[in-house]
């Protein structure tokens, strides 16, 4: 049985980049569209592994809807990885890696692979919540991308940034998206527009 309630914790590793390609309908970084008052930031997913259909896109589209919500832009395209956050999917998590550890982020990296999550451990959540398991991935992207653009390792007591989730959260996934805290989204707007592109 799978517990209820599952750490999404900061680490500091050095995973490695792994070359894959643009998903189908990326936008280009050279082509961004700026709205005036929305910022835009990009990110590029590299999957290791089969994903069961669709919920790669439907991830994706969550984690932009997050970001939509606090006004900010969230792309993916991996044309110009210089000017995007890389996602790493990998297969499985290293043998004895933090137990209920899903994904973790390098906040204070630069560059290079900043966010690496565990499909090994995320696939049994995921077909536990089959109807919605876009959403809930979704979620872990957007709760690991909020860290590389806030640069910090620190979580908050309620909302998408909690450390922990409980069966409850997972449930609310499936009907609308966890939110940021007021203070979260404030401070993830200035981040994002003191440092945009992101670098």
């Amino acid at each position: 049985m799978v517990p209820t309630k599952f750490a999404l914790l900061v680490v500091s590793l050095l995973p490695a980049l792994l070359a894959a390609e643009d998903s189908p309908g990326s936008i280009s970084p050279s082509h961004r569209t700026h709205e005036p008052g929305r910022p835009v930031v990009f990110a590029c997913l590299k999957s290791e592994t089969y994903v069961m259909g669709g919920v790669l896109l439907s991830a994706k589209q969550a984690a932009s809807q997050i970001f939509d919500g606090i006004g900010v832009k969230l792309l993916w395209s991996c044309q110009d990885q210089r000017d995007a956050i890389v996602i790493r999917l990998a297969a499985h998590a290293p043998r004895d890696f933090r137990k209920g550890t899903l994904a973790y982020a390098l906040p204070f990296a630069r560059q290079g692979v900043r966010i690496t999550a565990f499909y090994d451990r995320l696939e049994p959540i995921l077909e536990d919540h089959l109807s919605f398991a876009g959403s809930v991935l979704g979620h872990v992207l957007a709760h690991e991308i909020a860290h590389v653009l806030k640069r910090v390792d620190s979580h908050a007591e309620t909302g998408l940034m909690r450390a922990r989730w409980s069966e409850r959260d997972f449930e609310s996934m499936r009907f609308h998206p966890l939110g940021f805290t007021p203070e979260d989204a404030r401070f993830i707007r200035e981040c994002v527009e003191r440092e945009e592109p992101v670098q």
